[in-house]
């Protein structure tokens, strides 16, 4: 729920904590997006139903955290640090 009249998840207890700080999406959101019968199965799905990795830094401090949640959940793998990449 993106809405601005709402709360958003990393106001509500629970959460995981937050994983992009900049569109202060939390781990709870992204292990929903990923979950069910409609998960996002790439990135841009994820980016999509989130916003993580949208903000200001574009990625560069949540992608790492976002590559080992998603280990093994898309159909093309983010390049983690440990990667090879």
């Amino acid at each position: 729920m993106l809405a601005e009249d709402g709360p958003r998840d990393w106001q509500c207890p629970g959460n995981g904590g937050i994983l992009c700080h900049c569109e202060k999406v939390t781990r709870r959101e992204v292990e929903a997006a990923l979950t069910g019968p409609l998960a996002a199965q790439t990135l841009a799905g994820l980016k999509r139903r989130t916003r993580v990795t949208m903000g200001r830094c574009q990625g560069f401090y949540c992608t790492a955290e976002l590559a080992e949640l998603t280990r093994g959940r898309l159909v093309q793998p983010m390049m983690g640090h440990d990667d090879g990449a």
